[in-house]
């Protein structure tokens, strides 16, 4: 078991990135960031917000020394990087449906972490997991940001295994929805009731 408190404080870093827009086409490009010398990129996943204001994305942390990341966010109107957290182990990005939260997993060894949610306004990290999984892959806000479901194996369960979870945003009522012996990956919340008929999903 791990305590349920926030991993260590948030690095806050401000680097403007602004670059001047460029016309093509009649397409307007804007490069939003300029890597530094000997820069890498270990994983090109990006995750934009619902209001399409921000980037949330996995920077490496001094590579090629290191392979840990930090999460940060791009602003994609003024360019401006901000680093979110401390350098460490993350997965399962993935954005609030109201632009001011995001969920992670965070861990000191990668494969073996805990799902956090970071809420962007008070900087303030609450415990969504109460110890250690492993192959934490995904997670995923429902529509209607009233749970959160993420796949993981858990401890002493086969590695071959991706149960599905959901769980409340503020860390309650935590949830396995398939057995020990399945295998969920990827998966996707149904934004809308599908219709009832033959082809269709009924009950609540």
């Amino acid at each position: 078991m791990v305590p349920r408190r926030p991993p260590p404080g948030l690095l806050r870093r401000q680097l403007p990135l602004s670059a001047p827009q460029r016309r093509r086409g009649g397409r307007e490009r804007s490069p939003l960031a300029h890597p530094e010398a000997d820069f890498q990129i270990y994983r090109s996943r990006l995750l934009w917000s619902p209001d399409g204001r921000h980037i949330a994305f996995y920077r490496p942390h001094n590579p090629p020394f290191s392979n840990q990341e930090v999460i940060a966010l791009v602003n994609v109107n003024t360019g401006e990087t901000q680093a979110l957290t401390r350098p460490g182990f993350y997965d399962a990005l993935s954005w609030a449906p109201n632009s001011q939260q995001l969920v992670m997993a965070v861990g000191a060894q990668a494969g073996r972490q805990a799902l956090f949610r970071l809420d962007l306004v008070d900087q303030a990290f609450t415990a969504l997991t109460t110890e250690p999984l492993q192959n934490l892959l995904n997670s995923q806000w429902a529509p209607d940001a009233t749970w959160i479901a993420f796949t993981a194996t858990p401890p002493n369960a086969a590695p071959d295994t991706q149960v599905l979870h959901r769980v409340r945003p503020d860390g309650t009522q935590l949830t396995p929805l398939t057995g020990t012996d399945e295998y969920v990956y990827p998966f996707v919340w149904i934004p809308a009731p599908l219709a009832t008929g033959t082809q269709g999903l009924s009950g609540p």
